[in-house]
């Protein structure tokens, strides 16, 4: 089996005030990075929401909507998807 050593998680998911909020918390606990996609997120009270992504973003979460994500991810325009991604985000 090819071990993989993990460094960052991506969250998204839903129950941001719990859910997200004490995985992340776990997750930095262990020493990994975290970002958070906020509009991939979800709470029944958005108020809840909205202070749990603050706290988590003053621990160190990085807290990014998913367009920046995947385009950061991309790296550049040359990358061979990048027209075919571009075009589904902007019809998002």
């Amino acid at each position: 089996m090819n071990e993989r050593k993990l460094s960052h998680l991506v969250f998204v998911g839903i129950e941001t005030s719990i859910c997200i909020y004490l995985s992340a918390v776990d997750a930095l606990k262990s020493g990994l990075e975290v970002t958070i996609l906020y509009d991939c997120v979800g709470a029944r009270r958005s108020d809840d929401a909205s202070i749990a992504l603050a706290k988590l973003e003053k621990l160190g979460c990085h807290i990014i909507p998913l367009e920046s994500f995947i385009y950061a991810f991309l790296r550049t325009a040359d990358h061979s998807d990048f027209r075919e991604i571009s075009k589904l985000i902007r019809d998002r």
